[in-house]
């Protein structure tokens, strides 16, 4: 690689495989990106894809590398699936996807019964993003209005509505974390398969 802190790669045709000192920093990583980028570009003949790096915890003991593998792993699904996460995913910092994935767990579509519900009358797609985004920016109106290139009063329309819609505050303590998890966990049912890594 040319990089210090890789210490091993190893690439297959859709993923690569990096072994890094402990706590390699996010510059270098983004450095490496860098590098991946331009070789798939130069290789493919066209501009690379997306490129996620998925970062497991330190690991001191050889004996456990395969489970840094699938946590990296989890990191990269994860990232894949939930653009919130950004192109570098650590494993401390990917939340409710680290339970999802050491479970192994494949959630039903329905999910939870307000999130059924929800999802039935948002046909047209502008409540669901709305709420997710809310909730993944700890409850700021205005942080989703400027992402989503909306109105604020627009943000509370559509939170009015799921409020209608479900009967109950989608901002209320459980009612929140059911409606998160069921939006997650429908974000890692369309997570990226490995069949080998």
């Amino acid at each position: 690689m040319g990089v210090a802190p890789v210490l091993f790669s190893a690439a297959a045709a859709d993923h690569s495989v990096l072994l890094c000192s402990a706590r390699i920093g996010t510059t270098v990583l983004g450095q490496v990106q860098e590098k991946y980028r331009a070789e798939v570009t130069k290789r493919a003949g066209r501009p690379a894809a997306r490129i996620v790096f998925g970062v497991s915890g330190d690991v001191q003991d050889l004996r456990r590398l395969e489970g840094a593998l699938q946590e990296a792993r989890c990191c990269v699904q994860a990232a894949a699936g939930d653009p919130v996460i950004g192109g570098i995913a650590r494993y401390a910092d990917i939340g409710v996807y680290q339970f999802l994935g050491a479970l192994g767990w494949n959630p039903p579509a329905r999910g939870s019964g307000h999130f059924a519900e929800l999802a039935e009358a948002d046909r047209a797609g502008g409540l669901l993003p709305v709420l997710e985004l809310l909730y993944d920016k700890n409850g700021s109106v205005q942080d989703v209005a400027a992402q989503l290139h909306l109105h604020r009063s627009t943000v509370y329309n559509r939170l009015s509505r799921v409020r209608s819609i479900i009967g109950a505050d989608p901002l209320a303590g459980t009612v929140r974390l059911e409606l998160h998890l069921a939006l997650k966990a429908r974000r890692w049912r369309s997570r990226p398969r490995f069949d080998q890594v």
